[in-house]
């Protein structure tokens, strides 16, 4: 049961009712935007709600039994708003959000809470629209607490369970600092032939890149494929704007969570999150094939 402030409620129960929509959004770097579906800015607590033609939100769930709800709000990219860019950068990575309605005639007669304290999940970007799925706190018990058996390491490379230190390693160890040389794919590919003879095989394929300088500067992105022998970097998506010559980077060395690698390449068996010795289904099929005949 939503709370209604009384003001507000006999305002609902009147003949017609002049309600807005109204989202706060506080993006990871602790800025928070404003917007409502109202055709004219809404000034609620003193905060400036600004209108916005192309934000608005799909379907809504929620029940009262505590199962996961959410809603979804598509709105279109644009400079002082939600951008591409920032999105990109991971600001609205897990990005909480409020959202209420009011009466924009009168907003001091209170809100209807929709949404409290809810995060940003999943953010799909198509033909300059972006669509964020916003989840409820309940969501959180959805998750699985346990984790499952799998051959492969179940820990990112660089994190708390890894163990392995990629911020505080020397240049040239585990991660490279590195300046664009040539352009292959404007989006997508480029050389750094600094990089040629680091005799230790695809080492930055599978890693993090991040930019530094340059107008994709802030993004971070996965290289698809790095060649030791031409020093060409292929990543796994397209750069907002184009990759240009003396862009800077920094790239971490990849891992392809295979204990041979966790083992021979970064030295940090005791800290495989795997079980790649476990039969899998093959060889448990394998076994019932043999029975059978």
């Amino acid at each position: 049961m939503r709370y209604v402030p009384p003001v507000l409620q006999t305002h609902l129960e009147g003949d017609t009712t002049t309600l807005s929509l109204c989202w706060r959004i506080e993006r990871r770097d602790s800025i928070e935007l404003f917007f409502t579906d109202h055709d004219c800015n809404i000034v609620v607590d003193g905060d400036a709600y600004v209108a916005s033609k192309g934000l608005g939100p799909t379907g809504s769930e929620q029940s009262r039994d505590l199962s996961a709800g959410n809603f979804e709000i598509v709105t279109s990219l644009s400079e002082g708003g939600i951008t591409e860019i920032d999105i990109r950068k991971g600001l609205f990575d897990l990005a909480t959000v409020d959202a209420f309605l009011v009466n924009w005639k009168d907003p001091s007669e209170g809100k209807i809470y929709l949404a409290r304290g809810w995060t940003v999940g999943q953010i799909e970007i198509r033909d300059l629209v972006a669509s964020l799925e916003i989840l409820s706190k309940s969501k959180r018990l959805d998750q699985d607490a346990n984790q499952a058996y799998s051959p492969s390491c179940r820990a990112t490379l660089g994190d708390a369970r890894c163990g392995v230190d990629l911020e505080g390693s020397f240049p040239g160890t585990y991660r490279y600092d590195g300046e664009v040389e040539v352009v292959s794919e404007s989006g997508r590919a480029f050389i750094d032939s600094a990089t040629i003879d680091s005799g230790q095989m695809e080492v930055f394929t599978n890693g993090k890149l991040v930019w530094i300088y340059g107008d994709n500067a802030g993004v971070e992105v996965e290289v698809k494929k790095w060649s030791p022998d031409t020093g060409r970097f292929d990543l796994f998506d397209a750069m907002i704007y184009p990759i240009a010559v003396g862009d800077v980077f920094v790239v971490y060395w990849g891992c392809d969570k295979t204990a041979q690698t966790c083992r021979d390449r970064f030295d940090n068996i005791l800290n495989f999150r795997g079980e790649p010795y476990i039969p899998g289904m093959d060889a448990i099929l394998r076994f019932q094939s043999h029975e059978t005949t």
